[in-house]
């Protein structure tokens, strides 16, 4: 995974962020700062217990969006027109000469 900067602010909108092992960073659930400015995280161990370490063994981890849409079909089956929304409901039942499609991604 790749390993981007603490962002307090993202953390806690619930955007994903991790600690930092020799090994990569693996996803923890953040929970807040410590009056002394730690990270305070649970770890994924059995017991789920709560941890503290200093922001620059945080980051914060790709984000994985996921939009729905329509594509508009001419009759020889070629995309003409394309529209994404994140409501896979916003564009209603497929009509004839539609398709609809899922695309994902990271940010």
């Amino acid at each position: 995974m790749s390993r981007k900067p603490f962002d307090l602010e993202a953390a806690k909108r619930g955007e994903p962020c991790g600690f930092q092992f020799s090994s990569g960073v693996e996803e923890r659930r953040f929970i807040g700062v410590h009056s002394d400015g730690d990270v305070v995280y649970e770890s994924n161990n059995k017991e789920r217990t709560v941890q503290r370490t200093a922001p620059e063994n945080f980051s914060m981890l790709p984000r994985k969006v996921v939009k729905y849409g329509v594509m508009a079909l001419d009759c020889k089956g070629e995309s003409v027109h394309t529209s994404l929304h994140s409501d896979p409901q916003h564009f209603g039942p497929p009509a004839s000469g539609f398709v609809t499609i899922r695309v994902e991604w990271e940010e």
